[in-house]
């Protein structure tokens, strides 16, 4: 065979062993993807099932978390007797355990109540006895079981500084089936969650609103002076140069009789040493004259007036001797505090030359105080009726109260002042020892235009560029930001015209807390456990 056509046979076969190996992979491509196919039918017929079966455990999910949502835990906040009481407990359904969480607060000084277990009693239908534990201070859990359906009464009886004490919640309703549950409600939003943990620890208090009645307020200035009487004078005996003791300084205390500094001279020494034996002379003399008339009068050998007569000039040189012993000291004139209190004033230096009866310097006895009040010409009419007076000394953040003080109005002008546009009003109460005399002090004068308003104390207010607002208690742990519309103050309290409403509580100490915790916490509703 040529060569030629060798090379055409050769490549005649090489063609049809591809064309039939072709054809064999297409036939085996087709018989394996039947079975693919058919595999794929197999696994999307176990998939059906398994989605139906998927299906059905999704719907008890959604059924289970709707019969969930039909079940829901609910808080109550409950104040009475001087304590607020925050439950947190799901709604009660009958056969079904209800565990309770109950906070128990002191209101006087917002403190946890110390015990470890109290008594609780579920009263209705029937009535559940049960021990509620505590592992955290003023936290208590108990479990209940309610029978029954129907209203019931939660009676929690405990201890508190050695008294008993109970609060009755009431009422609290037992389902028979989660169709009766209340509808649900949405929750509130931009709710501040503070703890009773956290309001515990702080400085916290809660201020009712109420109707009470409120004077109208006069917002003016005044000083405060030392009251007529409350001031001695300690004036010289004789000539001479004072010599000031560490005693004589203005602000401090002196006892009675304490040396407060001494006068010294030439002509003083001679006067006193003079003065002092002459009265010594006569009490020694009057002393013994005394004696021997008592011996007499006893043996009836003077008369009963020769006898008083005799007693008579010993108490005179008796009293006269004393005195001047008081001031006589080496030759030197002693001077002394006439009366126990503080140094006010001092009208002299160290080494001065004075004259007898120069002042020296002043003592108070800071036992009663004036409050001079200024009163402006609009509220003249106002002046007879102003009772009381609350202010605060511009040193001060505290704020005081006549009345509080065992204070009363002592006057009030009748007429203007020459040249003033001011009248007056003053006040007499005891002295503080926060309240300096010769100190100027904000007031606020009450009238007696009495109305009844809602007021709230103005610590619980806050400001947001001229706006006043107050935390607003929503339940035991959550609170609400709300503005408000203020009247008059009395530097106290402050009326509030519209905002809130009686028998609500805001808070009223620990508002900058309660603000603190609303810049990263402002949420809906919702329950904890402890």
């Amino acid at each position: 065979m040529k060569s030629g056509n060798l090379i055409r046979f050769i490549l005649a076969g090489i063609f049809f062993y591809v064309i039939a190996s072709c054809k064999h992979q297409a036939d085996n491509s087709t018989n394996e993807h039947d079975h693919a196919r058919e595999q794929a039918m197999e696994h999307n017929y176990e998939a059906d099932d398994a989605h139906a079966d998927h299906d059905h455990e999704q719907s008890a999910d959604i059924a289970h978390a709707e019969h969930a949502d039909e079940h829901p835990v609910k808080s109550i906040t409950w104040f009475e007797d001087g304590y607020e009481l925050f439950a947190e407990l799901g709604e009660p359904l009958v056969n079904e355990p209800v565990e309770l969480i109950l906070h128990l607060t002191r209101l006087t000084d917002y403190k946890p109540i110390a015990e470890q277990h109290i008594d609780l009693s579920f009263i209705g239908p029937e009535k559940i006895s049960v021990h509620a534990h505590s592992n955290v201070k003023g936290i208590f859990h108990a479990t209940i079981t309610p029978k029954q359906a129907g209203e019931f009464s939660l009676v929690i009886n405990f201890d508190d500084k050695k008294k008993s004490r109970k609060i009755t919640v009431h009422p609290i309703r037992v389902h028979a089936s989660h169709k009766t549950f209340p509808a649900h409600e949405a929750d509130e939003e931009n709710l501040i969650t503070y703890l009773k943990e956290s309001a515990w620890n702080d400085d916290f208090a809660l201020h009712q609103l109420k109707s009470e009645p409120f004077s109208r307020v006069i917002k003016t200035s005044g000083e405060i002076l030392p009251a007529p009487g409350d001031e001695t004078i300690i004036t010289a005996m004789h000539s001479g140069t004072i010599s000031l003791g560490n005693k004589l300084i203005e602000g401090q205390k002196v006892s009675k009789g304490e040396t407060i500094s001494i006068i010294s001279s030439d002509l003083i020494h001679q006067n006193l040493t003079n003065d002092y034996l002459l009265a010594k002379n006569s009490f020694e003399k009057a002393k013994l004259d005394y004696q021997r008339a008592q011996d007499l009068i006893n043996e009836k050998l003077i008369s009963e007036k020769e006898f008083l007569e005799t007693k008579l000039n010993f108490e005179s040189t008796k009293n006269t001797f004393s005195n001047i012993s008081k001031f006589y000291s080496d030759g030197n004139e002693t001077v002394t505090a006439p009366v126990a209190g503080i140094i006010r004033s001092v009208f002299v230096s160290e080494g001065q030359f004075i004259k007898e009866g120069t002042p020296i310097a002043t003592v108070m006895q800071n036992k009663r105080i004036i409050l001079k009040a200024d009163v402006p010409q609009q509220y003249y009419d106002l002046t007879p009726g102003i009772f009381e007076a609350s202010f605060k000394p511009v040193y001060a953040y505290e704020l005081f109260n006549t009345a509080e003080l065992n204070g009363k109005r002592l006057s009030y002008s009748t007429a203007l002042p020459a040249n003033s546009l001011f009248t007056t009003v003053n006040f007499e109460f005891d002295a503080h020892p926060k309240i300096i005399t010769g100190s100027y002090a904000e007031v606020y004068l009450k009238s007696a235009t009495i109305h009844d308003a809602l007021t709230i104390p103005v610590s619980a207010l806050m400001e947001d560029q001229g706006n006043y607002f107050v935390f607003l208690m929503h339940d035991g742990e959550h609170f609400k930001k709300t503005y408000v519309q203020l009247g008059e103050s009395d530097g106290s309290k402050v009326e509030v015209l519209s905002g809130l409403d009686s028998g609500t509580y805001v808070v009223s100490k620990g508002t900058y807390k309660v603000y603190l915790a609303s810049l990263g916490n402002s949420a809906p509703a919702h329950t904890h456990s402890h």
